[in-house]
């Protein structure tokens, strides 16, 4: 009788060793080889285009594989949007925590344009989001949790704003108007330098207390508020504060 070696084991549910990889292994391959298929597809066609076929063709793997991992598209969609924002967020610490004073806005928003200008998939999950409601509320969220951090460890907040303005949705209208500022950059209406720089003025003048100038719409709830909103507001802030930006010069 012929001996059967542990790699020429060919059933990929045994837990044995097969091809030099345990069973773990090659699931844990499975499962990034599918979420860097879709990652491709997205750079090369954007999330409206991608279907479960193309992502096993490009993957080279069956349909089996893919829902032993996903329970379809949006699934697979979620997967790729945490990585994303994962990578924004750790893109973000990592600038703060080197830069000091006055230089970490610019810093935490060179960082994020860095992050996707690096990568084509990102790029365009990034800025199509808002049209997939699944990927709209991740990046709300995300918003939400740079905005915290904006407030927290960047605005220095030393005006004197009105009573009853609350410095954290000053922080959250800021992230949105950033936001929206990267993404007409990755449509192409924007130069790349511009970001950074707009940003870096509006939270300056946010830490003057001259966002709080303008009365907060009672809407402005964070259940209700919604990114074109915020992009409103952040436009007639950006406006009432120019003058007083140079001034503080």
């Amino acid at each position: 009788m012929m001996a059967v070696t542990m790699s020429q084991d060919t059933s990929p549910e045994t837990g044995r060793t097969y091809g030099g990889m345990s069973a773990e292994a090659r699931a844990r391959s499975r499962r990034q080889r599918l979420i860097e298929a879709a990652q491709a597809v997205i750079a090369e066609h954007g999330v409206a285009a991608l279907t479960v076929e193309q992502v096993c063709q490009k993957a080279e793997l069956t349909k089996r594989y893919f829902y032993a991992d996903f329970s379809g598209k949006d699934d697979l969609l979620d997967v790729c949007a945490e990585q994303l924002f994962s990578r924004l967020w750790d893109a973000m610490d990592g600038a703060l925590a080197t830069a000091s004073g006055p230089k970490r806005a610019r810093a935490a928003i060179e960082a994020i344009v860095h992050t996707l200008a690096s990568e084509q998939a990102s790029a365009r999950l990034y800025s199509e989001c808002a049209a997939f409601p699944r990927l709209r509320e991740r990046q709300q969220r995300a918003i939400r949790d740079f905005s915290d951090r904006l407030a927290a460890d960047v605005m220095p907040f030393t005006g004197n704003p009105p009573t009853g303005i609350r410095r954290d949705l000053a922080a959250r209208i800021i992230t949105a108007g950033s936001t929206q500022l990267i993404v007409d950059w990755l449509h192409g209406t924007v130069e790349a330098d511009e970001v950074p720089a707009a940003s870096t003025s509006v939270t300056r003048i946010a830490g003057l207390g001259v966002i709080g100038t303008k009365a907060v719409p009672a809407s402005f709830s964070s259940q209700k508020a919604g990114p074109s909103l915020y992009q409103r507001y952040w436009s007639e802030c950006m406006n009432d504060g120019k003058n007083a930006l140079i001034a503080s010069k």
